[in-house]
């Protein structure tokens, strides 16, 4: 109980962390800050390699970082390789658009689904292919790659999505228990009939 307790509490920190980083970003690009844009450009750029050889990223990601959650070795932890993910991934969706890219309660399988349903044929063939391969990435720089992907047409459609959520997702896909739970939860959310669909086909069976 003491280590589910425990799990719970550092994935609500580190909820917080990037949802609240996320959120300031936006609205700083929003007010035409600067230092927003010039924040979301290194961390855009930050995708092309692991958070340990990119001292530039660090003040992004390590300022105000929850002790709790930072690595016990002299090495990147895995919450802290999730909140740099995850932030470099909202930064991705976040370039070219004013309305912010981070929504609560919104999955990754959620904004896959909806941008399923917006894309023509062609795409979805596309979509699905990328996504499976994200499903069964052996490998971070394997998922990195086909994140990287699926978000950029995310982007293209402004469909949101919950940085926090993600960064969470991204700490779980590092053991096999927990990995196999959010591959799961991410093939329901992108499969699962919208609500409208659902109510329509009931009608039609019931008349």
């Amino acid at each position: 109980m003491a280590d589910t307790n425990k799990s719970q509490s550092r994935s609500s920190l580190l909820y917080r962390f990037v949802a609240s980083r996320a959120q300031r970003l936006a609205g700083g690009l929003a007010n035409e800050s600067s230092d927003a844009r010039a924040s979301l450009a290194v961390l855009r750029r930050s995708l092309s390699a692991p958070l340990a050889e990119q001292p530039q990223v660090w003040s992004e990601v390590f300022n105000s970082f929850p002790a709790e959650l930072e690595g016990p070795r002299d090495e990147p932890g895995v919450y802290e390789t999730a909140a740099h993910l995850a932030l470099a991934f909202f930064a991705l969706h976040q370039q070219s658009r004013n309305e912010p890219m981070h929504k609560a309660n919104e999955g990754f399988g959620m904004a896959m689904c909806k941008l399923h349903q917006v894309s023509g044929e062609n795409q979805k063939k596309g979509i699905e292919r990328r996504f499976n391969a994200a499903l069964t990435a052996q490998t971070t720089d394997e998922l990195v790659h086909h994140l990287r992907g699926l978000i950029q047409m995310l982007r293209s459609c402004s469909i949101p999505m919950d940085y926090g959520q993600l960064a969470n997702d991204l700490v779980a896909l590092n053991y096999p228990d927990s990995a196999r739970r959010v591959r799961l939860r991410w093939a329901r959310e992108v499969n699962r009939v919208p609500q409208s669909e659902s109510g329509d086909s009931d009608n039609k069976v019931e008349n």
